[in-house]
């Protein structure tokens, strides 16, 4: 679980460096929630739900979260 955790955090960190990358995923995934569910707690499955035009707010709601 932690290393499907840490894989959602590098991918988003990237993501964000890269807004081509983003655009990108856009086209493919239109729905995140699809496409990362399968593999992340119960608590975090809401949070993944927002849409990848909200990738920095998520990257804070991540560092807080890490700093609880």
């Amino acid at each position: 679980m932690l290393v499907d955790f840490i894989t959602l955090v590098s991918f988003f960190f990237i993501s964000s460096l890269f807004p081509s990358i983003s655009l990108l995923l856009n086209s493919f995934y239109k729905d995140p929630t699809l496409f990362f569910t399968y593999s992340l707690p119960l608590e975090l499955q809401p949070i993944i739900a927002i849409s990848f035009d909200h990738i920095n707010s998520f990257i804070i709601l991540l560092i807080m979260f890490l700093i609880d």
